[in-house]
């Protein structure tokens, strides 16, 4: 391909403009490239004249800003145009790039006056950038060591190098461009195309000759799964078993401590990963350390589904199902919306919640590259989910962009509420995770309410589907399959992109009027739909009920005596007890994994001598909670992970395969404990005061149901 002939000053312009989903000021521009607003306007008339031959408009907005208008396909052409481009002088973003992909790849001391000379700058500039990429380094632990006559050396662990490494990849090629690099543009696999030498400099730093043949290794994993992950997930993994080959090709190999090892080996994302590591193994002919396929265990951890769990409560860890709760309980009291009733808004929360804080506990950073609209486009919404963030987990650093995912969840069920009837069948390709797949169905159905989303799928399932059977195709990623057939859009969808669809959906309408209408018998489709909704409210109400009645009726406070015995002693007397009454059948079993829960974190209440335990397990009969009084204080961890003592402890318990209205009964009994009141109601209540609380609180819960 042929690249463009134009100084870096109009390329790094081009650049932003096209990697921003929103407007973008004068002022920014400048800033980035750090040149004067009166030269960023000197060159806008020179970048018009470029966008022109592409088929695209710069629109410039009062006080806005500016952006491109013109379809995805028009801008991916001038996208890979960039991309070959050859480079006379860098822009300050790409000289940095370039500096840390040579420090990175580098396990000598590189001279400055080396690169000063790779980067066509002078060694005052190059230091001057080190100074400015302190932050970056302390982000991913990193030491830059700077001494005259020895050079510059960036030290860290393996780990660190290669989560600082896989950063900068995807934060510098989008999604569609990894996907060309994949997917049918061997040119860019090839260090001789004249692409850009900054992007070629990062290429540098993975297998990319490798990279055809992990995407066939690894997609035999993703058929296996379940849950099969988002593509942006997948391809982020790719790009790490890229980027581990080539480590491993230069005798960089991770090595883990063993509190490390032992914590991936307990993630059951563990067994994905051995699988991974097989096949690679296999494909490649080499052997994988032990090491290399733990520290693969938290990317896996951390990707996001592409769709969600069908049960949005895991009573296994009924925190995060609380966390929930709590956070969409916040947001519908401030936004003044019935959110806690949309259980597609709880199962994508649940599933995005999980990897999202691990992703954050792991430093693994994942860029939200429709922040800014978002944050422009629900403004109001994303001040009350930060809001909603800060109030329900003080203690965790929840970065902007994961704030903006969260965002997308709440958003797209607000724009729900006012959905209309629909005529069209639609299927969307979403590279993305949950949150953004969710958040285009939702603003297609939203804008364009007479065409109904059937699907939300993945690329890799195109040669599984039958274009014939859809009014409209819609993806967010060009699609090998002829352009007539589908439409490209972004993901947040532009007033441009729905007029485009619109008109489209009008050329359908007319061909339909020639038809002979059906005549429908007995009820009309609204009174259908509002006979079935009815009926499914009041199933659901009754399973409320039952479950509530259930509990209430079989909850109980004992005393126990302790004598001095282990907790994993006074667990088992519990748990046989509850066996003899046939709530559960293997009470070793289920002590077991009670006390393998609270290894994984604290159960003891903060503030309280309370301990709620509670487990999901095959050899539980039927739901059950139950309370009981120590005769000997017991030392545990408390979910602050300080040691407190407890007198009191709570269990919960679930099996395995359970309805959905009975874990969120489980799920609003959890949610009671992170109130102060009800906390020191069952610190101090006695059987009458407990059971009448606790059937209060229950009747309240499914009269909000109801």
């Amino acid at each position: 391909m042929k690249g463009l002939d134009i100084p870096s000053r109009q390329r790094g312009i081009l650049f932003m403009l096209l990697h921003r989903e929103e407007s973008i000021t004068v002022e920014q521009i400048a800033k980035e490239l750090d040149i004067s607003p009166r030269t960023v306007h000197r060159e806008l008339k020179a970048i018009e004249t470029i966008l022109d031959s592409y088929r695209l408009k710069l629109r410039k907005k009062t006080r806005v800003g500016l952006e491109l208008e013109g379809s995805k396909e028009h801008k991916d052409k001038l996208t890979q145009a960039l991309l070959f481009t050859p480079v006379q002088e860098y822009t300050v973003p790409e000289r940095k790039v370039y500096l840390l992909s040579m420090l990175l790849e580098s396990s000598e001391p590189i001279k400055l006056f080396t690169l000063s000379n790779e980067l066509k700058v002078t060694a005052a500039t190059v230091s001057n950038d080190l100074n400015q990429l302190a932050d970056w380094f302390k982000q991913y632990k990193l030491r830059l060591i700077r001494r005259r006559g020895y050079g510059i050396l960036l030290t860290g662990s393996e780990e660190a190098k290669r989560k600082a490494i896989l950063s900068l990849i995807i934060g510098h090629f989008t999604d569609a461009e990894l996907f060309m690099l994949i997917q049918g543009y061997p040119a860019l696999r090839d260090r001789q195309a004249r692409i850009s030498p900054v992007s070629n400099k990062l290429l540098d730093l993975i297998a990319r000759d490798k990279l055809e043949m992990i995407d066939s290794a690894l997609g035999e994993i993703d058929k296996e799964l379940m849950a099969p992950f988002a593509d942006t997930s997948y391809l982020y993994f790719m790009v790490y078993l890229a980027l581990m080959l080539k480590r491993l090709e230069l005798g960089q190999e991770l090595s883990l401590d063993a509190t490390s090892k032992e914590a991936a080996k307990r993630a059951p994302e563990y067994n994905v990963a051995e699988k991974i590591f097989r096949h690679i193994a296999e494909t490649f002919g080499v052997e994988l350390p032990e090491d290399e396929a733990c520290g693969f265990t938290p990317y896996i951890k951390s990707g996001k589904l592409r769709k969600p769990s069908e049960e949005w409560i895991d009573a296994e860890n009924i925190e995060l199902s609380t966390l929930v709760y709590e956070l969409v309980s916040y947001c519908e009291q401030k936004l003044h919306a019935d959110l806690l009733s949309d259980r597609n808004l709880m199962q994508g929360l649940v599933s995005h919640l999980e990897p999202s804080i691990y992703r954050i506990r792991e430093n693994i950073i994942v860029q939200n590259p429709y922040l800014d609209q978002i944050r422009s486009d629900y403004a109001h919404v994303y001040q009350i989910v930060e809001e909603a963030v800060h109030q329900v987990m003080p203690q965790v650093k929840v970065p902007d962009d994961e704030i903006g995912f969260l965002v997308m969840h709440i958003a797209a069920s607000l724009d729900n509420k006012h959905l209309l009837h629909k005529t069209f069948k639609g299927l969307v390709f979403c590279a993305s995770g949950i949150g953004t797949s969710k958040m285009l169905a939702t603003r297609i159905r939203n804008k364009i309410p007479e065409l109904q989303v059937l699907k939300n799928v993945s690329i890799f399932e195109l040669d599984q589907i039958d274009p014939g059977a859809y009014d409209l195709i819609i993806s967010t990623v060009k699609l090998p399959i002829d352009a007539s057939q589908y439409v490209l859009v972004s993901p947040l969808l532009t007033d441009g992109e729905v007029e485009m669809i619109r008109r489209l959906l009008e050329q359908k309408e007319a061909v339909r009027k020639g038809k002979k209408e059906k005549v429908r018998e007995g009820l009309s489709d609204k009174e259908m739909r509002a006979t079935v909704k009815s009926l499914q409210v009041m199933e659901q109400g009754k399973a409320y009920l039952e479950e509530s009645l259930h509990l209430s009726r079989q909850f109980r406070l004992e005393y126990l005596r302790v004598n001095g015995r282990s907790l994993e002693e006074v667990l088992l007397e519990i748990c046989t007890g509850l066996s003899k009454e046939g709530v559960l059948g293997d009470a070793e079993a289920v002590t077991a994994r009670l006390l393998e829960r609270e290894k994984q974190g604290g159960l003891g209440i903060p503030g309280s001598k309370l301990a709620f335990f509670h487990c999901r397990h095959e050899s539980v009969y039927t739901t059950s909670f139950t309370m009981y009084d120590l005769s000997e204080e017991k030392n545990l961890i408390a979910m602050d992970q300080q040691r407190i003592g407890i007198s009191r402890l709570m269990l919960l318990l679930s099996p395995v395969k359970v309805k959905e209205e009975k874990l969120e009964v489980l799920s609003f009994v959890s949610s009671l404990f992170v109130e102060r009141e009800p906390v020191d109601i069952f610190s101090s209540g006695n059987q009458a005061r407990l059971n009448a609380y606790l059937s209060g609180q229950l009747l309240e819960f499914c009269q909000k149901k109801l």
